[in-house]
């Protein structure tokens, strides 16, 4: 910006707002053309003011264009899309104007598709399993108790619980249909298994189905019990304070193909030496539209 005609322009304005004939000699000079001949005068006086305006805003374009260079040198862009990729990836002496990017999704968002972990290498015998297209997980972590377990799990359809204990064995159960209120059993669930993952007699990822006289499939505890939080019955039994129970009489209610019985997802059951829950998945699937 020119100093000089922006004070001009000032001046010109003011001696308007004064008296104008005061200063234009009236002698040589009309009234009209007095005003006239002021208002000529503004009038340039503002388009030397844009001009100057104009010269600045171009020696900012290029300044900027000049640290575009690196991209230049890859990318042939007109000047507005390198203005652009110079505002999103600003070179290491600009980039305290780099603005954050989006926020990452909640892990509840999540697609086991993306980056999720140790489940990764077997979501295509989940989903195979399932006859769903892609799973989102609701929950991952320990510290459950009964009252959070529900609050997560009351509006779901097709819920998948998934154990890892802290010798990294992986079992789990799925649930295509959920108790309406705490303290009820489940008793009816065509789609319904459970599963290993890993395990430490290195059988391969196995899901097994229930017999048809499992009629307890799935039991969630009540808010105000404080030592329990769920129940697959003849399977495993998941508690307050990280312990996983597990069923010797496992093939008494599901068909085992393996032959390990209850013994297969961690090893000898015990019930004198739990097992520590490393961490609870709870997933649910759904069908991509």
């Amino acid at each position: 910006m020119s100093c000089s005609s922006f004070q001009l322009l000032c001046e010109h304005t003011q001696i308007l707002q004064q008296n104008i004939l005061k200063v234009i000699n009236p002698n040589k000079y009309s009234p009209i053309e007095a005003i006239q001949l002021e208002i000529v005068s503004i009038i340039s006086s503002i388009v030397d003011y844009l001009n100057n305006q104009k010269q600045t805003i171009e020696e900012i374009i290029k300044k900027v264009c000049e640290c575009s260079q690196p991209l230049k040198e890859t990318i042939k862009l007109e000047p507005c899309q390198e203005l652009s990729l110079i505002i999103e990836k600003p070179k290491d002496g600009i980039s305290e104007f780099e603005l954050p990017g989006p926020l990452p999704l909640p892990k509840e968002f999540n697609t086991l598709n993306d980056n999720f972990g140790e489940l990764t290498p077997y979501y295509s015998h989940l989903k195979e399993w399932c006859r769903k297209s892609e799973a989102h997980i609701i929950f991952e972590s320990k510290d459950l108790t009964s009252k959070t377990f529900w609050h997560l799990t009351k509006n779901l359809k097709n819920m998948m619980i998934i154990i890892q204990t802290e010798d990294n064995y992986m079992f789990g159960s799925y649930h295509s249909i959920l108790p309406k209120s705490q303290d009820v059993w489940v008793q009816n669930d065509p789609n319904h298994f459970v599963f290993t993952l890993t395990n430490p007699n290195h059988v391969k990822p196995c899901r097994f189905d229930p017999l048809p006289t499992n009629n307890n499939l799935l039991f969630i505890y009540g808010d105000n019990d404080i030592e329990n939080v769920v129940w697959i019955n003849y399977c495993y039994w998941i508690t307050c304070d990280n312990i996983i129970y597990l069923w010797h009489h496992f093939p008494d209610n599901y068909i085992d193909t393996t032959g390990f019985g209850g013994d297969l997802f961690v090893g000898c059951v015990d019930w004198d030496n739990p097992n520590e829950i490393k961490k609870v998945y709870i997933l649910e699937w759904i069908n991509k539209e």
